[in-house]
């Protein structure tokens, strides 16, 4: 039986308490781990949790892969892949059932039901139709840099709610990021374009419990149209588009439990080299490489301390129509709790240099990010390094989230907050940089909107 359909009233939480302790212990004791230790480490990942809801769900598929590695044995396989559907959604699960299907199970039970079951528990049938969801791995469908039906993967886990106490920390981060940047770096020479070189942003989307109302909001404050890829009130996903070009995707969240959130994807020249330089840095593959049709293949990925991120190698489709301008994405950035391990992981996946820039008042360092074989005016990005309990947002864990380019930032902030968003920091005025403000979409999302200085 599931763990999410068990009795835990009915526990021992006392053997449970003396238990944990030994299993946490043989879980962190990877130079030795095998298959027994990576076995009792799932146990005590799902003991520890005070209810099904709140068992650590990116752990235990982190568990999985360990088990993986070390056991070819096909039950296990599809264990994961239910496992990465409970954490990531249907979308996910039935890619990790795809490759599973391969592993024929020697049980009593037939391969066929095997899978049947899984599916079952990676998916929900949608009541209008009776069709499998098929949303992305944390929940969402939202569509993809490929365009029509696809859903494209998000990360929804690593965002939304928390305190602004603790969000004001972060968020005056943005009022600094170049202010003191050597060379007297100016925003206005950063910027992200279209060409989409190797390791430079070429997509986002969003992931939303409320499709038509996130529709509503981001057309409201940055101006978007929603170009619907569902049929009545399904709703399932689609694409803003801003002048009539593509900007990002939207996708409905299917998940219980998912946070909104945005999600960032990368150009690759080769998915599946990408994939291997993140297991080998130390990363998790969360999605393995799959095509997409014609458009392109992608893949999805946590670093090592669980930020998560996307690649996209494309085919027919690049990415977005437009960036770097009024209603579009300018900059990307990411709070981690260890920026050195950050920056060692992403400069070996994807040969990304930085540029070390110490935040006035003591404030840290922030470390621009420019792509591989590039000048530093192509720079796309920031790392910045926070206390984790000033990443409560993400449960402690890094995330990545955009920065969009608008017009006039008050202007912005006034629909964001007249139409059912929050404010958590500005607008401001940053020396160098523009007037910024760090705003929540009514569900939790969270993004920057930034009218550049003039040159």
């Amino acid at each position: 039986m599931p763990p999410a359909e068990q009795g835990r009233g009915r526990w021992d939480t006392g053997a449970i308490a003396e238990g944990v302790e030994p299993l946490r212990a043989a879980a962190l004791a990877r130079d030795r781990l095998g298959e027994s230790r990576a076995g009792t480490a799932l146990a005590g990942l799902h003991a520890d949790a005070p209810t099904a809801e709140e068992t650590d769900r990116v752990r235990i598929v982190e568990r999985y892969d360990e088990l993986t590695r070390l056991t070819d044995n096909p039950v296990v396989r599809l264990d994961r892949a239910v496992a990465v559907g409970e954490a990531d959604g249907p979308r996910t699960g039935l890619a990790a059932l795809e490759t599973a299907a391969g592993h024929r199970p020697v049980v009593e039970r037939s391969h066929d039901e095997i899978l049947a079951d899984a599916h079952a528990r990676c998916c929900r049938r949608t009541p209008s139709t009776g069709r499998w969801a098929a949303p992305s791995p944390t929940g969402s469908t939202a569509t993809p840099p490929t365009g029509p039906v696809r859903a494209a993967v998000h990360e929804a886990r690593d965002a939304g709610g928390g305190v602004a106490g603790r969000r004001g920390r972060r968020a005056s981060v943005h009022a600094r990021w170049h202010a003191e940047a050597k060379g007297n770096l100016r925003k206005d020479i950063a910027v992200i374009t279209t060409d989409f070189a190797p390791g430079s942003p070429c997509w986002l989307d969003l992931g939303a419990p409320d499709v038509r109302a996130a529709a509503a909001f981001y057309g409201a404050v940055l101006g978007w149209d929603y170009e619907s890829m569902g049929e009545g009130e399904d709703m399932e996903g689609g694409m803003f588009r801003k002048d009539g070009k593509i900007v990002a995707g939207l996708g409905r969240l299917t998940e219980e439990g998912a946070r909104p959130a945005w999600m960032i994807y990368y150009s690759v020249a080769d998915a599946d080299a990408t994939t291997q330089a993140v297991e080998r840095a130390g990363g998790t593959v969360r999605v393995a490489p799959m095509d997409l049709e014609q458009w392109g293949r992608m893949a999805q990925y946590s670093d090592p301390l669980g930020g998560q991120f996307a690649v996209w190698q494309p085919r027919d489709t690049k990415g977005v129509d437009l960036v770097d301008q009024p209603g579009s994405l300018s900059w990307t950035e990411l709070y981690t709790s260890d920026a050195a391990a950050a920056k060692e992981f992403y400069g070996g996946v994807f040969g990304w240099r930085f540029s070390d820039m110490e935040l006035p008042g003591g404030g840290g360092t922030y470390s621009l990010i420019t792509p591989a074989g590039l000048p530093e005016e192509r720079m796309h990005g920031g790392v910045m390094q926070l206390r984790k309990e000033d990443l409560a947002l993400a449960n402690g864990r890094p995330y990545w989230h955009p920065v969009f380019a608008v017009a006039d930032c008050d202007a912005a902030v006034a629909e964001v907050t007249g139409n059912g968003g929050t404010v958590q920091m500005g607008p401001q005025d940053a020396e160098g940089v523009g007037r910024l403000a760090v705003c929540l979409d009514p569900a939790g999302a969270d993004f920057v909107v930034l009218t550049p200085a003039r040159s």
